[in-house]
């Protein structure tokens, strides 16, 4: 029996995408993609808005979503929202949500 879990996210590294981000719009369908090549992380997973890479996993779920993607979970992912500049910072912000179904 197969799970489904549900999650809402932000992507890090946003602040160096935002040309990226710009063309992107509220719904757009991202794809979660594994790289474990990556030379500063290993548990690091791109996120990708059609050809638009608009930044990386979420910090607090890296480990726990790249375990499962190399169990061969299934993830669908969308942008939620963006989120305005605050604190100082004049970079958006981008929210995912998120489906995971496990691997049958």
């Amino acid at each position: 029996m197969s799970s489904v879990r549900e999650y809402t996210t932000q992507v890090a590294g946003t602040r160096y995408r935002q040309d990226e981000i710009a063309r992107c719009h509220d719904g757009h369908d991202v794809t979660l993609i594994r790289n474990p090549e990556n030379e500063h992380d290993e548990n690091a997973i791109e996120v990708w808005a059609g050809e638009l890479h608009i930044g990386f996993n979420p910090r607090d779920m890296k480990e726990v979503w790249a375990a499962w993607m190399d169990e061969g979970a299934e993830f669908e992912a969308s942008i939620g929202e963006f989120l305005p500049p605050s604190g100082g910072t004049r970079f958006i912000g981008v929210v995912l949500d998120v489906v995971v179904s496990d691997a049958s």
